[in-house]
């Protein structure tokens, strides 16, 4: 397509298309995905783009396309392999509440509600993954301290797993 011409013409010439701006660390993708340019996207894609790149902000060009591209960008960039988090889908469920006040909002909360719903069945037909990409369950963390000390507690030290022992027993009383 004429959109895709300038992405492949570049990549044909052998231009790096890992290539990020000093700014914001952000790849053509980010920018091609920001751009809600499908075209662009896919011939990224076929050029060896980076999904799992993270930007100046930790994001990746999925999670900027989940909170404000239209649902053709985000479902090519999760069709070809992006990493779907629950921090993402929250954060596009939150987007698609706050898009509202004029009758664009109504058309962006619709647009945003549907790639939230996008993002929930592919949360569900596939194990998604957290930040860390180790376990599809979200973390929650205590956050402690010594109460003798007052020290703050560091997770999965002794003193730490004593303190959550002693906190969770209190709670079932």
């Amino acid at each position: 397509t004429p959109r895709a011409a300038p992405s492949r013409a570049l990549a044909a010439a052998g231009a790096d298309v890992r290539v990020e701006d000093h700014k914001y660390q952000q790849t053509p993708l980010f920018l091609a995905a920001g751009r809600f340019d499908t075209p662009a996207v896919s011939a990224l894609f076929a050029a060896s783009a980076d999904l799992r790149r993270r930007d100046s902000y930790n994001r990746t060009a999925l999670e900027v396309a989940a909170k404000i591209a239209p649902l053709e960008v985000v479902a090519t960039l999760v069709r070809e392999g992006g990493p779907v988090t629950q921090e993402m889908l929250d954060r596009a469920r939150k987007a698609a509440i706050s898009a509202k006040g004029s009758a664009q909002g109504d058309e962006q909360r619709g647009q945003r509600a549907r790639v939230a719903e996008y993002l929930a069945n592919v949360c569900k037909s596939r194990r998604f993954s957290d930040r860390e990409e180790q376990t599809p369950r979200r973390r929650y963390v205590l956050v402690c301290e010594d109460p003798t000390t007052g020290e703050r507690l560091t997770c999965g030290t002794p003193a730490y797993e004593a303190e959550l022992k002693r906190f969770c027993e209190a709670s079932l009383r």
